[in-house]
């Protein structure tokens, strides 16, 4: 008996955080990340030599030649040189983002207090001025994008309240309905290797000017 309402109250448990994931991501993977059996570490790397590095000071030496080899030397402008000046285009709304003091302050209460290195990309390592900065950009990004209209339906990657997992769930549907309906189906798989870490800033910003992005976040 004691071991039947266990199991009902561990049901109970996961039923209500698989309702309310959307809403509480943390205590959601919290628990999933409790029943993995294997803790996720950063296993043994190949440097350039082809020799096995074990420990974590090597290890981030390996992993910072790596994050410099790909590096764009077009991703930024030299000491002395200025970005070229970013001209609004008439008629698109030139409005400085708002940053005011209780939206700061709410942000620097939903911070993430873990911030245990194991859990961030070394890419992510931002100081918490950035990290709000970050936010306010991201917020007239994504404003400007909505409002153009500029990402697709079928984009899923860096949209909010979709991930890899909505993509996957949403390709196996369409794959199953095909195949159902006695239909081929032929993947392509393309990967764009680093390609964040090669794109260079200054097209970056023609683009962003080019889709009406005003210059105060730009600049």
């Amino acid at each position: 008996m004691c071991r039947v309402e266990i199991r009902k109250a561990k049901a109970q448990l996961e039923l209500r955080l698989a309702t309310v994931v959307r809403g509480n991501q943390k205590c959601f993977y919290k628990y999933f990340n409790n029943k993995k059996r294997a803790k996720e570490n950063l296993h043994p790397l190949l440097d350039t030599r082809g020799n096995i590095v074990n420990k974590d000071e090597e290890k981030a030496e390996v992993l910072n030649a790596c994050f410099a080899s790909v590096f764009n030397s077009q991703s930024g402008y030299s000491q002395g040189i200025q970005p070229p000046v970013l001209e609004d285009r008439q008629g698109v709304r030139n409005e400085t983002p708002i940053i005011q003091e209780e939206a700061v302050n709410d942000l620097l209460c939903h911070l993430d207090q873990n911030e245990n290195p194991g859990n961030y990309r070394p890419v992510n390592l931002t100081s918490v001025p950035g990290k709000i900065m970050e936010r306010f950009i991201l917020s007239a990004l994504s404003g400007c994008v909505k409002d153009n209209q500029g990402i697709r339906p079928s984009q899923h990657g860096f949209v909010k309240s979709r991930s890899c997992l909505t993509n996957l769930i949403s390709f196996y549907d369409q794959v199953t309905c095909l195949l159902d309906e006695g239909k081929a189906v032929d993947v392509i798989y393309v990967d764009f290797h680093k390609a964040f870490d090669t794109v260079p800033h200054s097209i970056l910003l023609e683009k962003l000017t080019a889709h009406a992005l005003d210059g105060s976040t730009l600049c």
